[in-house]
């Protein structure tokens, strides 16, 4: 987090946590900024512990939609010793991790995320929408949104 101003105007979802409770798990995420460029999509998750419990032994399942599907995972790794986990961004069902000009990640105290348009298969000029999912064990634990999509709406 370098400064307040710095996701100011973006995007934003935080969805009300009335059912946490029902199914014996606190949850995890508890809210969205997302914003975008004419190159790139940004994304940061803010946690309600602490990032490094959050992120834990899961992984993050970020979804794009347009005219196609497109999925990717980021997959945390730390040692004891390391303040931050490192971050594999990974187009789903690959192995190798996409190069920074595609895709970077950042876990510290948030976690923040930029996707190119090219990576995500978008152009400038077209909206999109996503979801993003905490999957813990093979199943997901948490989705956002809750229901549907968010939408990345084209800049004007």
């Amino acid at each position: 987090i370098t400064t307040y101003f710095e996701w100011m105007g973006a995007g934003f979802y935080s969805p009300l946590q009335a059912g946490a409770a029902m199914h014996g798990r606190s949850p995890l995420m508890r809210e969205l900024y997302y914003g975008r460029n004419d190159r790139n999509f940004f994304l940061r998750i803010d946690f309600h512990s602490s990032a490094r419990e959050a992120a834990g032994n899961r992984k993050l399942r970020i979804v794009f939609r347009a005219a196609d599907l497109c999925a990717f995972t980021v997959e945390f790794s730390s040692s004891d010793s390391e303040a931050a986990y490192s971050c594999a961004v990974r187009r789903e069902g690959e192995a190798q991790d996409l190069p920074e000009f595609m895709a970077q990640a950042a876990l510290g105290k948030i976690l923040e995320l930029r996707f190119s348009l090219d990576a995500i298969g978008q152009k400038p000029n077209q909206a999109f929408e996503f979801q993003v999912s905490i999957w813990e064990d093979g199943y997901p634990r948490e989705i956002f949104p809750l229901e549907g999509w968010l939408s990345a709406p084209v800049l004007e």
